[in-house]
């Protein structure tokens, strides 16, 4: 398993993913965990995606 970090730049790439997780292709991590990602990351910076 890999965690990357994405940018959606389009409303219609959030449903892309999300068909992607029904199909359990890939699973939307809500909360990241702070560990994993480091305290001082910037990388999450912004808006929930599960608004």
């Amino acid at each position: 398993m890999q965690t990357v970090t994405i940018e959606l730049t389009d409303k219609n790439a959030l449903k892309v993913l999300h068909d992607l997780e029904h199909m359990h292709l890939i699973r939307i991590v809500k909360e990241p965990d702070p560990i994993a990602i480091g305290l001082n990351s910037y990388a999450l910076q912004g808006e929930p995606i599960n608004k």
